[in-house]
Order: structure tokens, then C-alpha cells, then sequence
């Protein structure tokens, strides 16, 4: 039995490598962008799948060798299906998925019998060394040149942390300071840039928060339209972050950042809710779901864009209900948040709403999935962007109720920029139009002409001079 187990030792360890390679592969080239947690998942998946194979192919054929190549060549299929038929689809553009399907499993089977009943058992053995050798060497390297990635984003969550247990070491908090309450909502269109250019007159919201105490700018510009960006030069109060920063950079900028830093000495409990709270390095207060996995602007997981490249691709999607649930869930939470007004307390939410993909209709219905990076069709942007006003300005009232002596600041962090959309991106969206902000506060009741064009930072910065008594210049916006 021992001699047997070692026998399949290397056999084993070949389908693992073979398996979880386009895993890690992806991880280590996306490092700083993604943490490991994310890679979790779908590593057990990966060599879960793997070793199925590999265990059935070897009650079949009694030879862990061959369940060792069986194993293998079918995850280097599995793994790189989509590519594959792309490949065949240049060719024969008439070709769909279930035909590429049934051609690349046929060739799959022949491959598999060639290599197992026309090689000889040295020749299955060498080949299952090269297997082992070549993944277990990229693997390495691709580890290796992941590594200083690692380092650094891992040393620069340990200062942040260090510095901010210091902070709040030191943080005697003051009951009796006015609640604040901080609002970015992602890809929400300043007033100009809806109407001027999408064609959507928001006037009746800039209206309705005027009669329920903010001061809203209507023509406020930020500096560009990256949120990582934008919002890593919002928490410094200086235009700090540009576009050639890395994201290690821009997260210690974001969560170790002045405006935080300050409040933090003034007294402020911090908090945060939605689910970017953790790009600001705030525990989130709505869910109990801590860490939210890394995605991009079309809403996709690690998870989704490697499991895009598979066989199975056709049937896994962005799991849009729960995005949907869980915007709803963070609404629901600060409309039923108890409140105690004048606590010192700090909410920070950023919502990734109305961004893309487009969840809702403006009744706040679902979106078909095939609609929810419609670009061309402006009405998917539009309705995403009137039944978000609807869930912004009811919770508005509900806080106000609740708090009237609170400071609300709500803010957007860009206007629409159809990223997602090679052919519309920059064209249907000007680029200096897709600066410009949803910019309003709420100041206790009290007017606040200053913000008027104003920008993101130097609103705060207004903010902060009104409430502590800070002597802020406004700053020159880049780029305006």
C-alpha cells in the first residue's frame, strides 16, 4: 500500500498543479488588486474538480498514471475553454457554444486515448514528470514575481492599521458633536452632466433637498473620474492621488487620510456602511459579511472572470440578486438605524449604485442580465440612476427626522463614463463632463452657500473649517 501511495504521489500532485495553476496564475498577476481570500473559493473548486477526475479515471483504468494524464488533459481543457472556441469561432463564425462543446470533447477523448493506449507506460510516466516539472516551475516564478506585490500591499495594511490603532488610542470621544453622515454615490451624474448630455433633467432632486435644508451645487467639477483616485485625494483633502499610482498607494492614501485622521482627533466613533466601506478601511456596520471580494466595473468577482474562461461559462453570471440585496439592505439599515443625535458618531457609505451593472429599472424592477452594461441604451443607465435618487432622497428624510442636527454630505464620486463599453467609452460621455459631481451637504440646518462649485475636497474642506474651525484654502482643482 505504501509503495503504491508513492507510486501515485507524483501522479496526484500533477493534476493538483495542472488544476489550480490558472487560479494562482490569476491571483499572483493580479495581486495588488485582489487578496488571497478571494482566490479561495475557486482553488478548491479547481482542485476539487481535478482530483473527481482523477480518482474515476483511476478506478477505470487501474493505473494512477493514466487517471494522472486523464486528469490533467481534461483540466487543461476545461480551464481554457472559452479561448478555445473563440479560436474555432474565427474560423467558423457560425459555430455556437454547444457545437464548440461537442467538437473540443470529442478531440478531448481522442487525445486521451492516444496518450493512454498508444503510449508505452515510460513514455505516460515521463510525460507526467515534464507535467509536474513545467506547472510546478511556472507556478514559482509567476509566485516569485508576485512576491514584492505581496510585501508591499501587505506592509501598507500594516501601517494603516498601526497608525490607526494609534489614532484611536488616543481618541477621547466627545458626546454632544453633531453626527456625520457621508454619502458617495458611485457614477451618480452631477445636475449639468444628466441633462446636458444624457438628456434627464434631476432638477426636481436638487429642489427637494433644497426644501429639506442642503445646500446643493448644482455645477460642482472633481479633478477626474477614477474613483480609486478621487476618492484616496477626497480622504487626504489635498489632490495628493493621480491615475499612475498603484492600488497599495492609493488604499493607504484612502485609509490613512487626513479627513479620517482629523475626526478621528476630534472625538468621532467611525463606521461604515455599503459595500465599499472596506476601501476606507471602516468595519462595516449593514452586513455581517466583513471583507466584500474585489470586482470590476461590470460587477465581476475574481471568481467570475476566471470561471468565464471555462467550460462552464454559459452558466455562471454575476450574482446579481445578492448585489441587489444587499443595496437594498443598506438602505434598509440607515432608515431603521438608531440614532442618537449629537453622539460624535461618523457613518461613511459608499454605495456602487447607480454604477454598473444595472440592477434596477427606475420602479426598481430587475434588469435582464444581457441589459445590464447596456451603454447604447441609455434608458438602463437612466433608470438605475432615477430609482437610486428615490432610495437617496427618502433616506434623506428619514435621517433628517431622526437627526436634525446632523451633517450629511452627499456626494457622487464622477458622473457616468460608460467604462465598460469599448465602442461609447469617452464618446458618449465627454471626459470633462464625466467630472462633474452630485455635491450637496446638510449643515445642521443651517445654510452653507459656500460649497457652490466647489469641488469634492474642497467642500470637505469648507466643512471642516465651518465645524472645527480650521483655516483650509480652497484648493486649485487639477485638470479643471
Amino acid at each position: 500500500m505504501k509503495q503504491k501511495l508513492k507510486q501515485c504521489a507524483l501522479p496526484l500532485l500533477a493534476v493538483l498543479l495542472i488544476s489550480v495553476f490558472p487560479v494562482l496564475f490569476l491571483y499572483f498577476t493580479n495581486a495588488g488588486e485582489v487578496d488571497f481570500a478571494d482566490a479561495m473559493q475557486p482553488l478548491a473548486v479547481f482542485s476539487a474538480l481535478g482530483l473527481a477526475v482523477f480518482f474515476i479515471s483511476w478506478l477505470a483504468s487501474r493505473s494512477c498514471t493514466k487517471a494522472a494524464i486523464i486528469g490533467g488533459v481534461f483540466m487543461l481543457f476545461f480551464s481554457n475553454f472559452a479561448l478555445l472556441e473563440r479560436g474555432m469561432k474565427l474560423l467558423l463564425p457560425e459555430l455556437r457554444y454547444w457545437h464548440c462543446l461537442a467538437i473540443i470533447l470529442v478531440v478531448l477523448l481522442h487525445l486521451i486515448v492516444l496518450f493512454v493506449k498508444k503510449i508505452p507506460q515510460e513514455g505516460l510516466k515521463y510525460t507526467v514528470n515534464i507535467c509536474c516539472l513545467v506547472f510546478g516551475v511556472l507556478t514559482v516564478m509567476n509566485f516569485v514575481m508576485a512576491v514584492p506585490t505581496i510585501s508591499k500591499k501587505m506592509a501598507a495594511q500594516q501601517k494603516v492599521s498601526e497608525e490607526k490603532n494609534k489614532l484611536l488610542s488616543q481618541n477621547n470621544q466627545q458626546i454632544g458633536q453633531p453626527n456625520i453622515y457621508y454619502f458617495i454615490l458611485d457614477e451618480y451624474s452631477g445636475f449639468e452632466t444628466v441633462k446636458n448630455i444624457l438628456g434627464y433633467d434631476n432638477e426636481p432632486f436638487a429642489k427637494h433637498l433644497e426644501s429639506i435644508g442642503f445646500a446643493v451645487s448644482r455645477n460642482s467639477y472633481n479633478e477626474g473620474a477614477n474613483t480609486a483616485v478621487v476618492t484616496a485625494n477626497l480622504m487626504s483633502l489635498e489632490y495628493v492621488a493621480n491615475d499612475r499610482m498603484g492600488k497599495q498607494e492609493l488604499d493607504q492614501l484612502r485609509q490613512n487620510g487626513a479627513f479620517l485622521n482629523l475626526l478621528l482627533k476630534q472625538g468621532y466613533s467611525l463606521q461604515g456602511a455599503g459595500a465599499d466601506s472596506y476601501i476606507y478601511g471602516l468595519n462595516r456596520l449593514d452586513a455581517q459579511m466583513q471583507n466584500t471580494p474585489s470586482k470590476t466595473v461590470g460587477g465581476e468577482s475574481f471568481t467570475d472572470i476566471l470561471f468565464a474562461q471555462t467550460m462552464i461559462y454559459p452558466f455562471g453570471t454575476v450574482d446579481t440578486t445578492r448585489e441587489q440585496e444587499d443595496i437594498l439592505r443598506t438602505y434598509r439599515y440607515l432608515e431603521t438605524l438608531e440614532v442618537t443625535p449629537n453622539a460624535s458618531m461618523f457613518i461613511m457609505t459608499h454605495m456602487v449604485f447607480p454604477h454598473e451593472p444595472f440592477l434596477f429599472d427606475q420602479n426598481g424592477k430587475p434588469v435582464t442580465k444581457e441589459n445590464q452594461t447596456n451603454w447604447k441604451d441609455l434608458r438602463y443607465y437612466l433608470g438605475q440612476y432615477k430609482y437610486s435618487t428615490k432610495l437617496t432622497s427618502n433616506l434623506m428624510e428619514v435621517l433628517l427626522k431622526k437627526d436634525p442636527s446632523a451633517i450629511i454630505i452627499l456626494q457622487s464620486d464622477h458622473s457616468a463614463r460608460a467604462s465598460s463599453d469599448k465602442e461609447l467609452v469617452r464618446k458618449l460621455i465627454p471626459p470633462e463632463n464625466m467630472k462633474n459631481i452630485l455635491n450637496a451637504v446638510y449643515f445642521s440646518g443651517e445654510a452653507f452657500p459656500e460649497i457652490q462649485s466647489q469641488s469634492g475636497v474642497n467642500t470637505l474642506r469648507l466643512l471642516l473649517n465651518r465645524l472645527f474651525g480650521y483655516k483650509f484654502d480652497i484648493l486649485e482643482v487639477p485638470g479643471a
